[in-house]
């Protein structure tokens, strides 16, 4: 008569701790802490994530020429950060860093009766934590390696796949070391710093502060009934972002500017010297919203990730702001033929423009 025991006993069951031990029975093998020495760079793992479609196994392990799930008693962001020093997770005031797992499995075949090959692949994404809902790509690290072992050599597995785990720590350890300094994704905060562009006037553009002349006003004023002239005054930035030391340098140079083929006169404007004061100072409500637009910048505290978008929907507002003004100085001096309204918005855009 067969034992109910031994026909359910299961010999050679094992169980690969990545943070501890594999079983056969009431065999166990202890899988040894990191050798990684203490943390010196200015970050601190904060959250270890497990992204892999299936997470209760972490591959197959052949046991008497057969295959078996390989799966681990504790989660694996638990047994990684078991696995790894302490110092790893204290820092809380460097770089707060998310890993996320992608790929954490061994596949093993048996090649021949005394031979098992087996192949340990990992993916780690590491990102930067901005918040409670936002992290940030750093960068990522795929490695493994080959395991070549006899049937009874369980301990092969130990030392192969802590090696290609603290492999991607160390590779990450350099990178950050690295790019410290110089990487966007690091960067403490962003510097506004305003260039002076080299001025250059242009057949077709003229260019503030150099004041315009009748010359100037080059489109056809043929059908053109409405008003006696009509000038084309805008303005425009250009930025350029770089890393120094840490600090993300945003450099913005602005440009106010008048078209000459937007802009015309009919002579009767022309022979009216109060018409193009009234035209100049269109250009000069133009730089007032530049200045106006470099005081806000300058003022603004930029996101480290999404400072260009920011600095776009400020000059869209200042844009806004600047078609208003000029809207309102037409309404008002009724286009330059109310003097009194006309002499008001002279000294109104001297003090603006610092003049009185």
């Amino acid at each position: 008569m067969k034992s109910l025991t031994s026909h359910l006993f299961k010999p050679l069951l094992f169980y690969l701790l990545i943070c501890g031990f594999v079983t056969k029975a009431q065999t166990q093998l202890t899988f040894a802490k990191s050798t990684l020495p203490n943390l010196s760079s200015n970050y601190c793992i904060q959250i270890i994530q497990d992204f892999r479609p299936i997470q209760n196994t972490i591959g197959n392990i052949i046991i008497n020429q057969k295959s078996e799930n390989l799966t681990l008693i504790s989660d694996l962001p638990k047994a990684l950060k078991k696995h790894l020093p302490d110092t790893y997770f204290s820092n809380k005031t460097g770089f707060q860093i998310l890993i996320k797992i992608q790929a954490f499995n061994l596949i093993e075949k048996q090649i021949s009766p005394q031979k098992i090959e087996g192949k340990f692949r990992l993916k780690f994404i590491f990102e930067i934590i901005r918040d409670e809902q936002t992290s940030v790509f750093l960068t990522e690290y795929s490695g493994g390696n080959s395991i070549l072992r006899s049937p009874n050599a369980i301990l092969a597995y130990q030392q192969s796949i802590a090696m290609a785990i603290d492999k991607s720590i160390i590779y990450f350890d350099k990178w950050i070391k690295t790019n410290e300094k110089i990487a966007p994704q690091l960067a403490q905060f962003v510097k506004i710093k305003f260039i002076n562009p080299q001025i250059i006037q242009q057949d077709d553009t003229v260019f503030y502060p150099k004041h315009l002349s009748w010359a100037d006003f080059r489109a056809s004023a043929a059908n053109k009934r409405k008003y006696q002239a009509s000038v084309f005054t805008s303005f425009s930035y250009e930025g350029n972002a770089t890393v120094q030391d840490g600090i993300i340098v945003l450099e913005i140079s602005t440009k106010t500017y008048m078209l000459k083929e937007g802009s015309w006169a009919m002579d009767i404007a022309k022979n009216d010297p109060e018409s193009l004061i009234h035209e100049q100072r269109h250009f000069d409500i133009s730089q007032i919203a530049t200045n106006r637009f470099k005081k806000t910048l300058s003022i603004e505290l930029f996101s480290i990730d999404d400072y260009n978008s920011q600095v776009q929907y400020l000059f869209l507002e200042a844009y806004r702001e600047h078609q208003k003004l000029q809207e309102q100085y037409d309404t008002e001096t009724n286009h330059g033929q109310n003097s009194t309204a006309q002499n008001y918005w002279n000294n109104w855009i001297d003090a603006q423009l610092g003049l009185k």
